[in-house]
């Protein structure tokens, strides 16, 4: 009776070892990690502002990102705030623009993709500068919303018991993102 214990318990020794020691076998299915819209949020806050000069003239401050879910075209919209201080004065004008996208992974990060230009609006008075401005907003659009992560995986998200993962799947539901992995094949 005891050598049937101890063979079992060496048994399963021996096959828990083996299911959770070996980071080489993809032991696991797929699975999904949640990332709640504040959480986002969070992420997004830590990357903002961003103060750049465009076209050597002008200083634009993006700031107080917000971050919706559309999961109806499972995308997501961001709203910034911006200030723009024109050469040659003191005056700053503020506004915001908005844009959405649908989301991509790249290197551990969710990014913006097929993003484009929903809302771009300055209370700059003066007509010749409005256009200038809003030239503006395109290349911030393209030059420096695309290029920041919305989100970072970390570690926890990435490996789960000696297997490593991949994101393969991005879905935006109304409060949060559900990102699927699937385990890496060795």
């Amino acid at each position: 009776m005891l050598r049937t214990y101890i063979f079992r318990f060496i048994l399963c020794s021996t096959l828990l070892g083996a299911l959770f020691g070996c980071g080489t076998m993809a032991v696991f299915g797929s699975r999904d990690v949640s990332v709640s819209t504040a959480r986002l949020q969070e992420s997004l806050n830590q990357r903002f502002p961003i103060n750049h000069r465009v076209m050597e003239m002008f200083d634009i401050k993006l700031t107080s990102p917000r971050i919706m879910m559309l999961p109806e075209q499972n995308r997501v919209a961001l709203v910034f705030d911006l200030v723009v201080a024109p050469p040659l004065t003191s005056k700053t004008w503020r506004g915001s623009f908005r844009l959405s996208g649908s989301l991509r992974a790249e290197q551990n990060s969710v990014y913006l993709r097929d993003a484009k230009l929903e809302e771009f609006i300055v209370d700059a008075s003066d007509p010749a500068y409005k256009r200038q401005i809003t030239k503006l907003g395109s290349l911030l659009f393209e030059r420096y919303v695309q290029e920041t992560p919305v989100y970072t995986l970390n570690a926890e998200q990435t490996r789960m018991l000696g297997t490593d993962y991949v994101l393969a799947r991005i879905n935006t539901r109304s409060d949060e993102l559900v990102l699927s992995f699937e385990p890496i094949k060795k």
